[in-house]
This record gives structure tokens, C-alpha cells and sequence, in this order.
């Protein structure tokens, strides 16, 4: 499972990285003030690399020529805050559950900018895409299409579906990511696509075929994988307008964006990628659903050392963040660069863990054959420790393992103004839903 992700040089400053040197409202006076204020950990998000992470794609979206739909993938990041941000920004949003739906009315989003997947929906979402309404419901199943358009029948309604089809194409940080694999639940199987057209023949009444949907994972190398993806995309559109009288006009390509580790607020090939879609029908819009790309470098975790320890010799930084902060690392096997805040003549290669019970929460350096960290010499409890690239998954799968609360979570404007988006937890939280207390 443990794959490698950002690649990192441990030694160096590379700016890129890190929110203290790529946004200058993160100096690390501030930060410490931050941290005495709200409690460590503490996770920060830089208003300026949200808003340059969303124009940037918004440019790589123009220079495809087309007309471009993009809609934030909301578990990436649920907080409502952020997500007003993004409809400001214009985005639409892709939701995938009854509770989603309604973050996403909340954070301002109209039900026409609401797009729905999932592959076991429930009656609740189904009846709200068809009463509140939706951009697009989209339909992941043969099985689906009946089910569906049964229910949209008894109320006299019609509507807009897309179709997700899988591609098996396998591409991903991990395989609990890759989604686009004929083993995967997800999508119809292309040798299953006659049977999807004549459903959806069957209940034109009801059902709009408005676009097509393929993802093929998260993090992976989309330029490897792009050019057998538009040929899959090419084939569904042809099979698409022999098969029914109504052209698919949109293609929903997905996400899986990562950022150039060497340009973060551009998207890693995105030249690649654009020639491929080029190959596309000169009249076909485009639709994309990023989620990491969009928040992974817009925060990061601030911690502190909550105990060191010489265990042979091995020297062990022991956080007050662990897996239960950052639950990528356990569950995909994402590598958090990582760095003490103040900066040193002298390092030392270190182990680091966190406080959980269980070896599963001991951080793994991102490069190659290197088991641990460089830390000042002198590291001493209490610092601060910077973890970058800690602003997508994180809270929205955190989780309370141990007894661990989550953190409180502040949004730094482009003008610097710190505000507090989410409160830390406290120990009546972790009982909130508990009876007979």
C-alpha cells in the first residue's frame, strides 16, 4: 500500500513546499502565537494557494479551447468555509451522499451546480437530485439506469444523468485509489455499454443523457495513462450517437490531478494531457472533478514535539499529531514532507511517530532509502514541527482513534487576517452522541 507520493528533499528549503516560505503571512512567530491561541496540532489553510491553485487549473481548463465545466470534489475537503471560497471562484460541486448534498447548499452552491455520484445511492439522495434537482445525477450502473429512471417516472419528472463508464485503466497513488480497473465497483464494464445504451433508450422520457464520466484514480500519472483514456472517451461518444438520438455532449473526465512538484500551482503534465484531449470532437465540452489538486498544498499541519527518546541507537521524535490527524498515511500510504519550524547549523537523521499506540503511526520519509528525518541536533520538546501538504483528506477522514480530538482549523487571508474556520474538539464532542450518560 505504501506508495510514494510527493518526492521531497529533506535538506533543503525548497519553497515550494512550505506554507512559512511560499506565503509570507506564515512567518513562524505567528504560527507559534497561532498554536498558543487555538492548540496544537493545528491545521492551516493559505487563502492566496487556494485561490492561485484554482486559477491555475481554471487556465489549464482555457487553454483546451473548449467549454469547461470544473466542480471540487467536496470530501476532499468539507469545510464550508473553504467551500464558499470555491463558489466564489466559480467552481461547481461533486457530491457523493444526502449529507453532502446539503453541505453543499449550505456553502451557497445551487442545486443546478450540484453534481451526484456514489455508487450505492441512496432513496434520500435519489429524491433529492429529482425535487431539489441537480446538475447531473450520475449513473454508475446498468442496474442503476432502471432504478433510477423508475423513480423519476412516478414522480413526472425527467432528469439530467451522466454516465460513468469504467475505463480499466488502473492509475493511482495506491490501489485503494484506483477506481478506473475492471475489478473496481465503480462504472459500467465497456463490453457492458450495449445493454447501458438500450436502457437509457428505453427511458429517454425520463432520463437526459447530458455527458459521459470516467475517472481512472487519484494521484497517479495521468500523462501515462491520457492516451488510452481519450481512446476510450472517442469509442463511448461514437457508440453514444449511433445509439441513441442524442448526442453526449459533455465528457467528465474526472480527476486524479496532482500538482509539478517543481511548479506546485500547475498541473504535473499538463501539456501531455491537453494534447491528448485535443483528439477529442472539436464540439465536445469538457468537465473535470479535482479534489486534492485543489486543497493538497493549500494547508499544512502544525505540531509540536511531545517527547523525545534514545532507543539504542535510534533517536525517536515522538508528535502530538498522528494518524488520526493525518489518516492518508494510514490509509493510502501518503509520505508528508516534514520539518522542525526553526531552522539549524547541525541535523540529525531521526525517527518520528506520533502518539498513537501502534507502529502504524510512525512517519515515513518521502525519499528513497532514507528511514526517518533530518532535525536540528538540539530539537527540544515543545517546538514546532511543520508538515506540508496536509490540506486534502485530512480532517474530513480524521478520525478519534486513542481518544484523539481533532484540531482546530484557521483560514489565513490574502490580506493575513487568521480566522478560526473550525473549533478544536474537546472531550464533550467525543461524548456528544453518546446515551445514557
Amino acid at each position: 500500500m505504501s506508495k510514494q507520493y510527493t518526492i521531497f528533499n529533506q535538506q533543503s528549503d525548497a519553497p515550494q513546499f512550505w506554507l512559512s516560505q511560499r506565503d509570507r503571512n506564515f512567518q513562524p512567530n505567528t504560527l507559534e502565537h497561532w498554536l498558543k491561541q487555538y492548540g496544537s496540532p493545528l491545521l492551516v489553510y493559505s487563502e492566496y494557494s487556494l485561490h492561485a491553485l484554482v486559477t491555475s487549473f481554471q487556465e489549464f481548463c482555457a487553454a483546451s479551447g473548449r467549454h469547461t465545466q470544473i466542480a471540487f470534489a467536496l470530501k476532499a475537503c468539507p469545510n464550508l468555509s473553504i467551500l464558499r471560497l470555491f463558489h466564489a471562484y466559480g467552481l461547481l460541486i461533486e457530491v457523493n451522499s444526502a449529507q453532502e448534498y446539503r453541505i453543499a447548499l449550505d456553502a451557497g452552491f445551487k442545486p443546478q451546480q450540484i453534481h451526484i455520484n456514489g455508487v450505492a445511492k441512496n432513496t434520500e439522495l435519489i429524491d433529492l437530485a429529482i425535487l431539489k434537482g441537480c446538475r447531473a445525477l450520475h449513473l454508475d450502473s446498468v442496474e442503476e439506469i432502471d432504478i433510477i429512471a423508475a423513480r423519476v417516472a412516478s414522480r413526472g419528472s425527467r432528469l439530467a444523468i451522466q454516465l460513468r463508464i469504467c475505463p480499466d485503466i488502473g492509475v493511482a497513488l495506491a490501489p485503494g485509489l484506483m477506481t478506473g480497473q475492471l475489478q473496481s465497483p465503480f462504472g459500467v464494464a465497456l463490453q457492458d455499454l450495449p445493454m447501458a445504451w438500450q436502457a437509457l433508450r428505453r427511458h429517454r422520457k425520463h432520463l437526459i443523457l447530458q455527458g459521459l464520466h470516467v475517472h481512472a484514480g487519484s494521484g497517479g500519472d495521468l500523462e501515462a495513462i491520457y492516451p488510452q483514456l481519450i481512446d476510450v472517451m472517442q469509442a463511448a461518444l461514437a457508440d453514444s450517437i449511433a445509439a441513441l438520438p442524442e448526442q453526449a455532449l459533455e465528457v467528465n473526465l474526472g480527476g486524479g490531478f496532482i500538482s509539478d512538484p517543481q511548479h506546485i500551482f500547475k498541473v504535473k503534465g499538463s501539456e501531455s494531457i491537453l494534447k491528448q484531449i485535443s483528439r477529442l470532437p472539436f464540439n465536445t465540452a469538457l468537465m473535470f472533478e479535482p479534489g486534492r489538486f485543489f486543497v493538497e498544498y493549500a494547508a499544512d499541519l502544525y505540531c509540536q514535539v511531545a517527547a523525545l527518546k534514545c532507543k539504542a541507537d535510534l533517536r525517536w521524535v515522538l508528535l502530538d499529531a498522528g494518524y488520526c490527524h493525518l489518516s492518508d498515511r494510514a490509509i493510502v500510504g501518503v509520505r508528508f514532507p516534514l520539518r522542525a519550524l526553526r531552522k539549524s547549523k547541525d541535523y540529525s537523521l531521526m525517527r518520528v511517530a506520533g502518539p498513537l499506540c501502534d507502529s502504524v503511526d510512525t512517519y515515513l520519509s518521502s525519499e528513497l532509502g532514507i528511514n526517518g528525518f533530518n532535525l536540528p541536533t538540539d530539537l527540544q520538546c515543545g517546538e514546532v514541527i511543520e508538515i506540508a501538504c496536509a490540506g486534502a483528506y485530512v480532517y474530513s477522514t480524521g478520525n478519534h482513534f486513542a481518544g484523539f480530538c481533532q484540531p482546530a482549523v484557521l483560514l489565513v487571508g490574502i490580506d493575513g487576517q487568521a480566522r478560526l474556520i473550525r473549533r478544536a474538539e474537546q472531550y464533550q464532542d467525543l461524548c456528544a452522541l453518546e446515551l445514557g450518560l
